[in-house]
């Protein structure tokens, strides 16, 4: 059973769990407590790309990294690192001095995920793994929920907030020191280069690019953007809780979707729906923020959260799908070359979003990040529509659920051999 086999690594889901649900809430923190200091959002965007650079370079680095120490000191190190820094957040307040700790963090997030997800894969039989991987991506989507469920209850730049953020780190240094749990071999390591992209799918790759561009720029800026305009912390983490809870309720029925239909006509779907939330979002409705806080009533905040759960059930499965269409793409490609590529492409929307709302900002104030996301969710509509008129489908047919994109090298390596039957 896929749950006895997650009971089985206890030790090591938990771990992966607290250092999702920290990570989760310090992203929101940033946000909020920036905006509460009177910075702007140029500070915000710099400080994510940083993180998603960071995060690029860890998927980069891991393989490496794990073979040369093995799962758990490399496992542990990593989440020790995020302690410091963490720490370190508290201790320096510079806009400079954060963007260098997110990097940081970047990284060893992306390696103690790298960790988690190939000892997970490793120990799991083939003819489960995509129920497991659904399974273990369910319980980071949860800690990504809960974690913002802490801003109801404590002030972003309360100093013991960060405190308890670095005890979480620090409880999964523990749990996987201590776990009985044996890890798989290190001695294996791939010598293919991490660099190389393939272009199997023109509507993938823009799907992929496009999933990490509009995630980094709404989970970085969203939350800047209500607390400058007054909105209540408590509230802000509920509308980034609405937006993780979309990917909770939309990834499988979404997959269900993509194995009946051309998944390109799906990307265009996925992609409208972004587009036509992140327009009504930007209207000047009663003001800035005014429907989330409740200003309007209760029946518009109940609104703009179901907008903002609409927009993320669009948002995470949209790397789902593209998975699948460049997997049944591949031909004679190797999957892990595809894989690569689409996780490659997706970190560097993650970096170019935040780093590109940057540029725009001057010439359209506090609206680039609105005009930014439809701008690229249009694009990616147009590529996939245009595409499915002048190419036909893919024969293949990816029949397991891709996990979204919270992943590594390894787990997208994995993924792919397990939706194929290979």
């Amino acid at each position: 059973m896929p749950v006895t086999v997650l009971t089985r690594l206890a030790s090591l889901v938990s771990a992966s769990f607290f250092v999702n649900l920290s990570n989760a809430a310090i992203t929101t923190m940033i946000g909020i407590a920036i905006a509460q200091r009177g910075g702007d959002q140029s500070d915000v965007s710099l400080i994510a790309a940083c993180y998603s650079f960071g995060y690029l370079s860890g998927c980069v680095l891991s393989p490496r990294f794990i073979n040369r120490f093995g799962y758990i000191r490399a496992f542990t190190a990593s989440a020790a690192i995020l302690t410091i820094t963490v720490v370190a957040l508290d201790i320096f307040n510079a806009v400079t001095a954060w963007a260098i700790l997110r990097f940081t963090m970047g990284a060893a997030v992306a390696a103690v995920t790298a960790i988690a997800d190939a000892w997970i894969n490793n120990r799991t039989p083939g003819d489960m793994r995509g129920r497991v991987i659904a399974l273990y991506s369910i319980v980071l989507g949860l800690a990504a929920v809960i974690s913002q469920g802490i801003f109801v209850f404590a002030d972003a730049g309360q100093e013991d907030l960060v405190l308890g953020f670095a005890i979480a780190m620090n409880l999964a240094v523990v749990l996987v020191a201590l776990t009985s749990a044996t890890p798989p071999d290190a001695a294996n390591s791939s010598r293919a280069s991490l660099f190389k992209l393939t272009s199997v799918s023109v509507s993938a790759n823009v799907s992929a690019f496009s999933t990490g561009f509009v995630r980094a720029s709404i989970l970085a800026l969203f939350p800047f953007y209500l607390t400058e305009h007054g909105v209540d912390a408590g509230l802000v983490a509920a509308g980034i809780a609405a937006f993780y809870m979309g990917r909770l309720l939309f990834q499988y029925p979404v997959g269900v979707l993509s194995d009946r239909f051309d998944r390109r006509s799906l990307l265009v779907i996925l992609s409208a729906i972004i587009a036509a939330v992140i327009a009504v979002g930007a209207l000047p409705w009663g003001g800035e923020g005014s429907y989330i806080s409740g200003d309007e009533g209760t029946a518009a905040q109940i609104f703009a959260l179901l907008l903002m759960l609409l927009v993320g059930g669009a948002v995470f499965p949209m790397y789902s799908v593209a998975a699948g269409l460049a997997y049944g793409r591949a031909g004679d490609e190797p999957l892990i070359e595809v894989s690569k590529t689409l996780l490659i492409l997706n970190s560097i929307g993650a970096v170019t979003g935040p780093m590109f709302i940057i540029f725009v900002a001057p010439f359209v104030g506090d609206r680039a990040l609105h005009f930014c996301v439809l701008a690229v969710a249009v694009i990616t509509a147009s590529v996939a529509l245009i595409r499915r008129g002048t190419t036909a489908p893919p024969e293949d047919k990816v029949t397991e659920v891709v996990t979204a994109p919270e992943t590594s090298i390894n787990m997208a390596n994995e993924a792919a051999k397990a939706s194929v039957g290979k």
